[in-house]
């Protein structure tokens, strides 16, 4: 889905990109994150309300995308799953 509307050659290029910089930066941001949680709160509900947060902040930006996605297909006429 993310590479729906892209050309080919583009598509490859930008996949190579994100599964080697992309996914690892994200990988260490994670990493350092995890970390700098549990040592500046040794309390397991900041762990909990930070993950929730961090929940809510993901589904709004998949709820947003999902909104783009649909006005684009319907602008294009494009029908979404096709």
């Amino acid at each position: 889905m993310l590479f729906a509307r892209m050309p080919v050659n583009l598509k490859y290029r930008a996949k190579n990109f994100l599964d080697t910089v992309v996914y690892r930066a994200g990988d260490a941001v994670s990493g350092w994150a995890s970390t700098a949680i549990t040592t500046f709160s040794q309390s397991s509900v900041v762990v909990s309300l930070v993950g929730a947060l961090l929940a809510i902040i993901w589904a709004a930006c998949g709820y947003v995308l999902g909104e783009q996605e649909d006005k684009a297909g319907k602008t294009t006429g494009r029908v979404r799953g096709n």
